[in-house]
């Protein structure tokens, strides 16, 4: 089967890249890997992190997908059982699915 990335994922992801690349970071951390598509394109350009998500299949599916990279690290956990620091959250498509979104934020922060 092939799989095509839909048009707003390229922008979305695109768009993320360009902005990461402009910016210094040693450490990330993507909350709600999904699939791990993004996951892995930040991994493939050696950035060093972490990808977090509560669901055993996002987890089971990024974990087949980056079995190569050594520069991320792959967890089932909320990021409220994290006490590292991150110079960088990555988080798309998972606020809309968080009831106090502005509370989440200010712990993230």
């Amino acid at each position: 089967m092939i799989r095509i990335e839909s048009p707003n994922n390229i922008c979305r992801y695109s768009l993320a890249l360009e902005l990461i690349r402009k910016i210094s970071i040693t450490e990330f951390l993507e909350i709600g890997i999904g699939n791990g598509v993004f996951l892995e394109k930040i991994a493939r350009r050696g950035y060093q992190g972490m990808g977090i998500d509560i669901s055993e299949q996002a987890i089971a599916n990024a974990s087949l997908r980056l079995k190569k990279y050594s520069n991320v690290k792959i967890e089932k956990t909320s990021f409220l059982n994290l006490t590292c620091q991150f110079d960088l959250v990555i988080m798309m498509q998972v606020l809309e699915h968080i009831q106090n979104d502005t509370e989440t934020i200010l712990r993230i922060k």
